[in-house]
């Protein structure tokens, strides 16, 4: 089955390129939105146009509205079924974790499998305090449990993408708004990817 990445990005470094280069080898067919960045930034842009196809705002929008042009760019290009992993640009999610994640959407196509970090080790405090404050706001809200509601290592099919592309929210609220619309769609499941020590938490 295809497999895609979609990779919302704003400012980024070189590490986009590496992101991208290296689920390009390993036969992703990738996507980068790049959500409004200043033109100082079209050189690294235009360099992971070598791996990835690159779409554009022409100002900044928010994560989630960035999230929701790489999706309806995908079910307008691409036909089903496929898988989606969605990655940050930072290089902060590991090659071998995204195909994890990516296979086990293969394995449930009706469920959002969550890219669970371990909150263990040198964590910052404003990571691992808004981490604990939006868990238990998420489990209060629909009485169902996530260990990690921020990541933004996320894989699904494409039996969610309508749904994924109706869902309220322009930045960062989207991806707590995606959990609880997919909770009304099938339980998600929660894989524990990550283990200590293997996450890159620098501010």
């Amino acid at each position: 089955m295809k497999k895609l990445v979609l990779i919302p990005a704003y400012m980024p470094d070189e590490k986009m390129i590496e992101v991208a280069r290296d689920l390009y080898i390993e036969g992703f067919e990738v996507i980068v939105v790049n959500d409004g960045s200043p033109s100082e930034f079209d050189a690294t842009f235009e360099r992971v146009k070598e791996y990835a196809v690159v779409l554009r705002h022409d100002k900044n929008r928010g994560k989630g509205e960035a999230l929701k042009t790489g999706l309806k760019y995908i079910r307008k290009r691409f036909e089903r079924p496929y898988i989606i992993v969605n990655a940050d640009a930072d290089g902060q999610h590991r090659t071998q974790d995204i195909i994890r994640v990516a296979d086990a959407a293969e394995m449930n196509r009706s469920r959002l499998i969550l890219g669970s970090r371990k909150m263990e080790g040198k964590v910052p405090l404003k990571s691992r305090l808004g981490n604990s404050i939006t868990r238990l706001v998420y489990r209060l809200s629909t009485r169902s449990a996530v260990y990690d509601t921020q990541t933004g290592l996320r894989a699904y099919s494409d039996k969610l993408i309508d749904r994924l592309i109706e869902i309220n929210g322009s930045r960062y609220e989207y991806e707590m708004n995606m959990l609880i619309a997919s909770l009304i769609i099938n339980p998600i499941k929660n894989r524990p990817v990550y283990r200590a020590g293997e996450y890159d938490f620098t501010p």
